[in-house]
């Protein structure tokens, strides 16, 4: 008798297994509809999600009267968890998975299961390995209560009923458009001159690091990540200056760029195509995590900041740029900055302009603040940014005057610390 065989009862409930009819079949069990597998690959449990907050569900013929499951599948001999998982997603649902994360691992009888989350746009059809499709609210009771996808709706149910929980996915759509218009047009052809730099600067005036207090610090041996990467100049620069930085963001068209600037600079660090609002990299892998007009003003505030926070170790730091308030409060919808005020204070968050295709994202000072202090992070100083004595307007970000930013900060930049 083969070991397989020998298995008479389920693991997970305890009932008696029934062979099937086809002996070669892994005996199943009437109840929970458990089976043991036969080799001992990895399995990936994937709980796919629209903008929307509702969740993919999956089901075939043969289970128990109304009941349904997550996305599933082994872990081929060579994948990553993620990858899989983007496969999986594919084969049984045809979407297409974007920024998968690792939540955690589990071992449920004798199977190792990794749970992915993946963000998913459109409506699913039924693929291989499954007879049904279904995206609806992530409700629990659709899942039998012994399987374990019952247990991991009910946490996401729980995890995403707040407002404004889930990322702002159309605006990652857009700013994906928005940005490999802006890289076709000026960025892909400046790369070169960007990676030549030595030493950082800041914003459209190019403001030298160390004239602002060096907000950035010795980043010697430090791991870094950079959220909203564009074409990685600046990580490039860090590299240099001997950090181990990571860069992030959700623009193939400028990350090519970036791939390219390696092959001709020979300067090497890991590129991650994600947005800032999930980055699929560990807790606490970093240092610093910094963002210079990326993340800090085209990702979602209320996803990005905690997962800035989430990746940074005890003690380690946050360091953004972004357009200042004033400058914001002084915008009108079409033209350069004025010396009035054009729009509300109150109720600032999600900006668009009439004619552009990306979303930005402005907060008053009260709101960053409690949105740090919320994610576990310190305040350390609020740098105001303005034009030095010689800066020229931008030719492509120009929409600030030097004459104007040298009464007012066009920019600022915050540093904040992660509680220890």
């Amino acid at each position: 008798m083969n070991a397989v065989a020998a298995w008479h009862f389920c693991a997970l409930c305890g009932t008696a297994l029934v062979q099937p009819a086809d002996a070669q079949l892994n005996p199943i069990c009437p109840r929970c509809h458990w089976f043991r597998p036969t080799y001992a690959l990895p399995v990936v449990l994937v709980l796919a999600h629209a903008p929307d907050g509702r969740i993919v569900f999956t089901r075939k013929n043969d289970w128990l009267a109304g009941a349904w499951a997550l996305v599933a599948g082994f872990i081929e001999v060579g994948e990553t968890a993620e990858a899989a998982a983007i496969r999986e997603v594919a084969e049984e649902t045809g979407l297409i998975g974007t920024a998968p994360r690792i939540r955690r691992t589990l071992a449920r009888a004798d199977q190792l299961l990794i749970y992915v989350e993946v963000a998913v746009e459109g409506e699913p059809k039924a693929g291989s390995d499954v007879d049904a499709v279904l995206l609806a609210d992530p409700d629990p009771g659709r899942v039998p209560k012994e399987w374990l996808a019952h247990e991991l709706v009910d946490e996401f149910r729980q995890r995403t009923q707040a407002p404004g929980s889930l990322p702002t996915v159309d605006s990652i759509t857009r700013n994906v458009e928005q940005w490999t218009k802006n890289n076709r047009e000026a960025l892909d052809a400046r790369a070169g001159a960007a990676w030549a730099r030595n030493e950082p600067t800041w914003g459209i005036f190019g403001i030298p690091e160390a004239d602002l207090g060096s907000p950035l610090g010795d980043v010697r041996g430090l791991d870094v990540i950079e959220l909203g990467c564009g074409t990685a100049y600046f990580s490039a620069i860090l590299a240099k200056l001997g950090a181990r930085p990571v860069g992030v963001d959700p623009t193939p068209a400028q990350l090519a760029t970036a791939r390219r600037m390696q092959d001709e600079t020979g300067i090497r660090f890991p590129l991650v195509e994600a947005p800032g609002e999930r980055v699929p990299l560990p807790d606490a892998s970093f240092d610093l995590a910094f963002s210079e007009y990326g993340a800090s003003l085209w990702a979602d505030p209320k996803k990005w900041v905690p997962e800035s926070a989430r990746l940074l170790r005890p003690g380690g730091r946050l360091v953004f740029l972004t357009n200042s308030t004033i400058a914001m409060l002084c915008s009108p919808d079409e033209g350069d900055v004025v010396e009035q005020l054009m729009r509300p204070l109150k109720g600032m968050y999600r900006t668009e302009w009439p004619d552009e295709i990306g979303v930005e994202y402005h907060l008053a000072h009260g709101d960053w603040i409690d949105l740090r202090h919320g994610a576990g992070l310190e305040i350390e100083r609020l740098i105001d940014v303005y034009a030095g004595p010689d800066s020229k307007k931008h030719d492509y970000y120009g929409y600030v005057s030097p004459e104007w930013g040298r009464k007012w900060p066009a920019e600022e930049i915050w540093t904040a610390r992660k509680r220890t």
